[in-house]
Protein backbone atom coordinates (compact mmCIF):
# COMPACT_ATOMS: atom_id res chain seq x y z
CA UNK A 1 0.00 0.00 0.00
CA UNK A 2 0.96 3.79 -0.67
CA UNK A 3 0.86 5.59 2.48
CA UNK A 4 -2.08 8.27 2.59
CA UNK A 5 0.80 10.94 2.32
CA UNK A 6 3.16 9.81 -0.68
CA UNK A 7 3.20 11.02 -3.92
CA UNK A 8 0.59 9.97 -6.51
CA UNK A 9 3.28 8.49 -8.92
CA UNK A 10 6.10 6.71 -7.76
CA UNK A 11 8.34 3.78 -8.49
CA UNK A 12 6.85 0.22 -7.14
CA UNK A 13 9.35 -2.26 -7.99
CA UNK A 14 12.87 -2.57 -9.73
CA UNK A 15 14.88 -5.60 -11.17
CA UNK A 16 17.01 -6.92 -13.56
CA UNK A 17 15.89 -8.35 -16.37
CA UNK A 18 19.25 -9.60 -18.08
CA UNK A 19 22.89 -9.18 -17.81
CA UNK A 20 26.16 -10.09 -20.40
CA UNK A 21 29.68 -10.22 -20.48
CA UNK A 22 31.60 -11.91 -23.20
CA UNK A 23 34.70 -11.30 -25.20
CA UNK A 24 34.29 -9.23 -28.59
CA UNK A 25 36.33 -7.99 -31.26
CA UNK A 26 33.83 -4.87 -32.26
CA UNK A 27 34.74 -1.78 -31.83
CA UNK A 28 34.48 0.75 -28.42
CA UNK A 29 30.45 1.89 -28.37
CA UNK A 30 27.66 2.76 -25.67
CA UNK A 31 24.21 3.22 -25.75
CA UNK A 32 21.63 3.77 -23.15
CA UNK A 33 18.05 3.59 -24.26
CA UNK A 34 14.43 3.70 -22.46
CA UNK A 35 10.82 2.07 -23.53
CA UNK A 36 7.80 1.73 -21.88
CA UNK A 37 5.61 -0.83 -22.08
CA UNK A 38 1.86 -0.40 -20.25
CA UNK A 39 -1.02 -2.09 -19.38
CA UNK A 40 -4.92 -1.78 -17.95
CA UNK A 41 -5.65 -4.38 -14.76
CA UNK A 42 -9.18 -4.03 -13.05
CA UNK A 43 -7.10 -1.99 -10.18
CA UNK A 44 -5.84 0.90 -12.78
CA UNK A 45 -3.21 1.56 -15.72
CA UNK A 46 0.26 -0.15 -14.48
CA UNK A 47 3.49 0.93 -16.34
CA UNK A 48 6.58 -0.62 -16.73
CA UNK A 49 9.68 1.29 -17.96
CA UNK A 50 12.78 -0.82 -19.05
CA UNK A 51 16.34 0.68 -19.84
CA UNK A 52 18.95 -1.17 -21.56
CA UNK A 53 22.64 -0.35 -21.76
CA UNK A 54 24.99 -1.99 -23.87
CA UNK A 55 29.04 -1.22 -24.06
CA UNK A 56 31.86 -2.45 -25.74
CA UNK A 57 34.89 -1.49 -24.68
CA UNK A 58 38.13 -2.72 -24.67
CA UNK A 59 37.57 -5.88 -26.57
CA UNK A 60 34.59 -7.12 -23.97
CA UNK A 61 30.67 -6.30 -24.56
CA UNK A 62 28.76 -5.94 -21.50
CA UNK A 63 24.95 -5.46 -21.26
CA UNK A 64 22.56 -4.83 -18.37
CA UNK A 65 18.68 -4.36 -18.75
CA UNK A 66 16.97 -3.39 -15.84
CA UNK A 67 12.89 -2.40 -15.25
CA UNK A 68 10.70 -0.08 -12.70
CA UNK A 69 7.14 -0.70 -12.40
CA UNK A 70 5.42 2.99 -12.22
CA UNK A 71 2.40 3.01 -9.62
CA UNK A 72 -0.49 5.53 -10.07
CA UNK A 73 -2.89 6.71 -7.62
CA UNK A 74 -5.36 9.59 -7.44
CA UNK A 75 -5.71 11.99 -10.03
CA UNK A 76 -2.17 11.02 -11.95
CA UNK A 77 -3.87 7.80 -12.73
CA UNK A 78 -3.46 7.76 -16.52
CA UNK A 79 -6.82 7.08 -18.76
CA UNK A 80 -6.74 4.29 -21.00
CA UNK A 81 -6.56 6.39 -23.99
CA UNK A 82 -3.01 7.37 -23.05
CA UNK A 83 -0.27 5.84 -25.21
CA UNK A 84 2.93 4.04 -24.10
CA UNK A 85 4.71 6.46 -26.14
CA UNK A 86 3.27 9.12 -24.01
CA UNK A 87 4.01 8.08 -20.89
CA UNK A 88 7.62 7.44 -21.94
CA UNK A 89 7.57 10.90 -23.12
CA UNK A 90 6.18 12.45 -19.49
CA UNK A 91 7.80 9.55 -17.19
CA UNK A 92 11.31 7.67 -18.84
CA UNK A 93 13.48 10.50 -18.41
CA UNK A 94 12.39 11.28 -14.90
CA UNK A 95 12.91 6.61 -14.03
CA UNK A 96 16.42 6.87 -15.86
CA UNK A 97 18.11 8.05 -13.11
CA UNK A 98 16.89 4.66 -11.20
CA UNK A 99 17.25 2.56 -14.45
CA UNK A 100 20.49 4.04 -15.15
CA UNK A 101 22.00 2.66 -11.39
CA UNK A 102 20.74 -0.29 -11.01
CA UNK A 103 22.09 -1.05 -15.06
CA UNK A 104 25.24 0.05 -14.43
CA UNK A 105 25.41 -1.42 -10.64
CA UNK A 106 24.75 -4.81 -12.18
CA UNK A 107 26.82 -4.62 -14.90
CA UNK A 108 29.77 -3.39 -13.07
CA UNK A 109 29.26 -5.87 -10.59
CA UNK A 110 29.52 -8.93 -13.51
CA UNK A 111 32.20 -7.54 -15.05
CA UNK A 112 34.11 -7.58 -11.57
CA UNK A 113 34.08 -11.11 -11.32
CA UNK A 114 36.20 -11.65 -14.35
CA UNK A 115 39.97 -10.68 -13.74
CA UNK A 116 40.80 -7.36 -16.07
CA UNK A 117 37.33 -6.20 -17.11
CA UNK A 118 36.48 -2.66 -15.95
CA UNK A 119 34.17 -0.67 -17.80
CA UNK A 120 34.28 3.40 -17.86
CA UNK A 121 30.85 4.33 -17.31
CA UNK A 122 29.92 7.99 -16.48
CA UNK A 123 28.93 8.25 -13.00
CA UNK A 124 26.16 10.40 -13.47
CA UNK A 125 22.60 9.19 -15.48
CA UNK A 126 23.19 9.93 -19.57
CA UNK A 127 20.20 11.28 -21.40
CA UNK A 128 18.63 8.14 -22.41
CA UNK A 129 17.73 7.46 -26.02
CA UNK A 130 13.78 7.25 -25.70
CA UNK A 131 12.70 4.26 -28.24
CA UNK A 132 9.00 5.13 -28.57
CA UNK A 133 6.80 2.68 -30.46
CA UNK A 134 6.13 4.90 -33.54
CA UNK A 135 10.20 4.55 -34.40
CA UNK A 136 9.88 0.61 -33.80
CA UNK A 137 9.57 0.01 -37.77
CA UNK A 138 12.67 2.10 -38.80
CA UNK A 139 14.50 0.05 -36.00
CA UNK A 140 13.59 -3.01 -37.88
CA UNK A 141 14.28 -1.41 -41.38
CA UNK A 142 17.75 -0.47 -40.33
CA UNK A 143 18.70 -4.10 -38.92
CA UNK A 144 21.74 -6.15 -39.88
Amino acid sequence: MIPDDAPDVIIGAVDVLRSILHPTERPDAFRWQVWAEGSVRPDGRVLKLFGDLTVTQGGWFGGSTSYVVVTFRGSSTPGDAVTDDEMLARYGPWAAHVLWDLATMNLRTVAAGSAGIGFELPSTTPVPLLRFDRDAGDEQEGAD
